[in-house]
């Protein structure tokens, strides 16, 4: 399902509704424990603290391919609606309620996301579901896709568009969303492509789209097109794709990429940085062995210093942030200085971020399904206050909480 070609994601439920992951995938990082950086080969000199993208694919990089949607200015996205011969729409249902709950709030949370630089501006037909050609238990969802049926679905999905509807084919936006009936159980979880679309006749309808199952209306919301959103901006998954591995395993509940209905589904200061909505100046960068002070402004508040980056080769770093619960992290229920390790060179869903546990061993923290063991991971003025990677020679302290809600730590690079 994962290849060069497509990027298939499979939004995992919650651990109490379903046991099993979305797919398979094998790496060689499976097996290190989620709380614990991956082990340097050598000592490198580094020049930057903004690792650079590798051939890895969905490298969590500074620098994104050509045909990602941008993550500043505005994401133009055009949405049509589904339904089908064994899914078929309920009378007391209309795409303008599936509308209200896909859009309004995503779009929201991504303008308090990424301080007021990214706009979702999707429209939509919200005059009717148009009746896919095939059966909903045809296509074979639960079993997961390749690239070309999940572009045999949308491509189908266009063609009863201006079929039924006698409409033109959508201009060019960034996103195409196709969202199905909530009255379907045969397709349970939604799904971003990693490839630009276009229609059977070869004419470019969008750099990516998004397929929703009728997991927005059972379990996520509107979260499940932020999280699909991110996706059409390349970002990878931070949740693993090994079956035996729990959803929240590497990052816990850290990050909509990770976990969608985690306490604490901001991006990571990491990923905010490479979407542009951190400029340089919010970044302190560590790439010489001593001791340095910093003070760090929650990422969920605009301005001041965001993330300490201590870059410790070419490839890999520790970073960094303050999380509190304030904007769309308004449910974290252990604030403090979170720390994890970034690695370059590994792929989606296998660990390319791990949150460092500075409170190993706990059974976590969080409410209504959002209970995750490295949710508590934070370093704390009431908890643990410093947290060492001795393989790596770096040593984070907490060294105050100011009044004004700013965090000072000490950072030993030896």
């Amino acid at each position: 399902m994962f290849s060069k070609l497509s990027f298939v994601s499979l939004l995992p439920a919650l651990a109490a509704a379903l046991d099993k992951k979305p797919c398979g995938f094998s790496s060689r990082d499976l097996y290190h424990s989620p709380n614990q950086a991956r082990p340097l080969r050598a000592r490198e000199a580094v020049s930057t603290c903004k690792l650079p993208s590798t051939d890895t694919y969905m490298s969590v990089g500074h620098g994104f391919q050509e045909d990602c949607v941008s993550g500043t200015g505005t994401i133009q996205g055009y949405m049509i609606f589904v339904d089908f011969i064994d899914a078929e729409s309920p009378a007391s249902e209309s795409a303008q309620d599936l509308y209200d709950v896909l859009v309004p709030e995503a779009a929201e949370w991504y303008r308090n996301a990424s301080y007021g630089q990214l706009e979702l501006n999707i429209t939509a037909d919200v005059s009717r579901f148009y009746r896919m050609p095939k059966s909903a238990a045809s296509y074979g969802w639960e079993q997961g896709l390749s690239s070309e049926q999940h572009l045999s679905y949308i491509q189908d999905a266009l063609d009863v568009y201006r079929s039924q509807g006698r409409n033109p084919m959508p201009a060019p936006h960034d996103v195409l969303y196709i969202a199905t009936t909530r009255n379907n159980d045969k397709m349970t979880r939604s799904m971003g492509t990693g490839f630009s679309v276009t229609a059977r006749n070869g004419k470019f309808i969008s750099k990516r789209a998004v397929t929703f199952g009728a997991d927005p209306y059972t379990t996520w919301g509107y979260k499940a097109l932020n999280h699909e959103t991110g996706h059409a901006m390349c970002l990878p998954d931070y949740y693993p794709s090994a079956p035996d591995l729990p959803t929240g395993y590497y990052t816990g509940g850290w990050s909509i990429m990770g976990n969608v209905g985690g306490a604490a589904p901001d991006f990571f200061a990491w990923d905010k940085w490479r979407l542009g909505w951190l400029k340089d100046t919010a970044v302190n960068c560590v790439t010489t062995r001593g001791t340095t002070q910093h003070t760090l402004t929650a990422i969920e508040v605009e301005g001041g210093v965001q993330a300490v980056v201590i870059a410790a080769s070419q490839t890999s770093a520790i970073v960094a942030e303050a999380r509190v619960a304030k904007g769309v992290d308004g449910n974290i229920c252990a604030p403090g200085v979170l720390l994890y390790s970034v690695d370059t060179t590994v792929t989606t869903s296998a660990g390319s971020i791990k949150v460092l546990d500075a409170t190993p061993g706990s059974n976590g923290c969080g409410e209504n399904g959002e209970l995750e063991p490295l949710n508590d991971a934070t370093l704390s003025m009431k908890g643990k206050k410093s947290f060492e990677v001795s393989e790596w020679g770096v040593k984070v302290t907490l060294v105050e909480e100011t009044k004004n809600g700013q965090f000072k730590i000490e950072v030993e690079y030896s």
